[in-house]
């Protein structure tokens, strides 16, 4: 985990972890502009608000 403009960011592989997914589940989701990352170099980095606002689309892509 990092830091990104004050505010908590994870790896691709720790995302999947909280997730319980593999990491090439959270790799196709930001491909598919479902999960917003940043890459400033290599590594792609999530915000805990992309996170937030990925569970909850989720979420209501399940119920409805």
């Amino acid at each position: 985990m990092i830091e990104i403009n004050g505010e908590r960011a994870y790896t691709t592989t720790e995302i999947a972890e909280i997730l319980k997914v593999q990491q090439q589940s959270v790799r196709k989701n930001i491909e598919r502009g479902k999960l917003k990352a940043i890459r400033p170099g290599v590594q792609y980095y999530i915000t805990e608000t992309a996170l937030r606002d990925f569970l909850e689309y989720r979420k209501l892509y399940k119920e409805g």
